[in-house]
């Protein structure tokens, strides 16, 4: 069976580019697209996403055992005239809960030729991910109905962002917070946890949020 970094590699040949020229059209840095198509390092999820969003591609061709020629008919692509995505165009991701984005369920995808996403948030990015808050299951910092703002970009993560995690067997929306150097303070809705580095990097970080849009205002 075909492996990440392989159907990576294909893709990016598909548009007989460089290595760095793709990775600049995904957005990502190049050295990590290579260590991606020689399988030096796992993909992360945010990765795909962003490959998908600039390529337009589905995310069927990395979840399913599909070929390329297939990816391509399944996503109403034409596969002799490879192309990035529009610039101008403002494309987001919505996932409908908390747990179709911990089960890596493919999201709902909305392109906007307005460019509404960029005004309101005021940042030069054209690609948003959202996830709606149900269940209580964004308590404290959003209530049901409102919907987060999210990077799937984990590595980004600095003191006092709240984050998506699993731990004790529970997925909790906490406040992290690195209280020295070995030490981490997660505060969720109604616990705090004081754990060290080494246990915060056995963690599963599913996301960071950025911003927070309650249904109030929309």
């Amino acid at each position: 069976m075909i492996t990440t970094g392989q159907k990576i590699r294909n893709l990016r040949n598909l548009y007989h580019i460089t290595q760095a020229e793709f990775a600049k059209n995904i957005g990502i840095n190049r050295g990590n697209l290579v260590s991606y198509e020689n399988e030096v390092n796992n993909v992360p999820h945010y990765v795909i996403e962003k490959i998908c969003l600039a390529t337009g591609i589905t995310q069927d061709y990395f979840d399913e055992n599909i070929t390329l020629t297939e990816a391509f008919k399944i996503s109403n692509l034409n596969i002799d005239k490879p192309k990035f995505q529009n610039k101008q165009i403002s494309t987001f991701l919505l996932y409908n809960s908390l747990q179709q984005l911990i089960d890596k369920k493919q999201p709902i995808r909305v392109e906007d030729n307005s460019s509404i996403l960029q005004t309101i948030f005021d940042v030069d990015t054209k690609n948003f991910i959202f996830l709606k808050i149900k269940n209580k299951e964004g308590l404290p910092l959003a209530q049901d109905g409102d919907f987060l703002d999210i990077s799937l970009d984990i590595n980004l993560i600095k003191s006092y962002d709240w984050i998506i995690i699993s731990y004790l067997d529970e997925v909790m929306i906490v406040r992290y917070n690195r209280i020295s150097q070995d030490q981490i303070s997660l505060q969720a809705d109604d616990k705090k946890f004081i754990i060290s580095l080494d246990e915060f990097k056995n963690i599963k970080i599913y996301a960071i949020v950025k911003n927070v849009i309650s249904c109030k205002q929309v």
